[in-house]
């Protein structure tokens, strides 16, 4: 599936290399309403993908950039980990949780990857394009180790879904930003990877941010989160407290 590509970080039209990043939301029904009475534009709600404990909506912020809104499954039965921690998401927030960059070849990526000390997690090949072709197809993977969204997940698409989006109007990016409490860091695994370090700030208070401004019908919209690291142990504890029915929000 990789292809004959050379693992480079994609760059889209306009300069940036951010494919798509993620709103999280504990409820994907009520997410999409708060991003459209946010910004006046109606995000594409898709179809879950076979067997997949999340569901997701994309407004377009870019000619091939997308911001993704990922919410529980209602469709999914039994448990899963991805869909406790969106359960676990703090109720009608968004909060902007990963983003992702794509790659000609993601086997060469993942070896950058590994030659510059880090790994590729959870990696998932979706080839199911579904009967109507309503499904993309992919192959990602998560920068680890372990959950730290100011380093990006990866993917490298094989097809695009066939059949087309809402024609609702775009919502052009004006500003990604990485605001990473060790940017010196950061940056050095950016730059043996081939990742730009343009949008890459220093923090001033010692946390991690991701923020994303955009032009929307309703004027300029920023969205901005902490970009929290998740471990395993906040992990077990998000999926027993959902398991119990308890409430555990931004899992440490």
């Amino acid at each position: 599936m990789s292809g004959e590509g050379e693992g480079i970080v994609i760059t889209k039209p306009g300069g940036w290399q951010l494919d798509h990043i993620g709103l999280a939301v504990n409820n994907l029904k009520q997410g999409v309403a708060k991003v459209e009475e946010l910004t006046g534009a109606q995000p594409n709600l898709h179809p879950p993908e076979p067997g997949a404990p999340f569901q997701s909506a994309s407004l377009k912020i870019g000619e091939k950039s997308f911001l993704e809104i990922l919410g529980p499954n209602p469709s999914h039965s039994g448990f899963h980990p991805l869909k406790s921690l969106l359960r676990s998401m703090p109720p009608n927030e968004l909060t902007l949780w990963f983003w992702y960059v794509g790659t000609d070849n993601f086997e060469k990526f993942e070896a950058k990857v590994v030659k510059a000390g880090r790994c590729i997690e959870n990696k998932v090949a979706q080839d199911d394009p579904g009967t109507r072709g309503e499904h993309s197809t992919y192959l990602r993977g998560m920068i680890g180790p372990g959950f730290a969204p100011v380093y990006p997940n990866a993917i490298q698409w094989k097809t695009p879904p066939t059949i087309e989006a809402k024609d609702v109007p775009m919502c052009p990016m004006l500003d990604f930003k990485v605001i990473a409490a060790d940017k010196s860091a950061v940056a050095e695994f950016f730059q043996q990877v081939g990742i730009s370090t343009s949008h890459l700030q220093q923090s001033e208070d010692g946390k991690s941010y991701l923020a994303l401004t955009i032009q929307a019908p309703k004027g300029d919209i920023q969205f901005k989160s902490e970009a929290r690291k998740v471990t395993n142990m906040g992990v077990l504890k998000t999926c027993l407290a959902d398991l119990l029915g308890a409430c555990v929000c931004c899992p440490a």
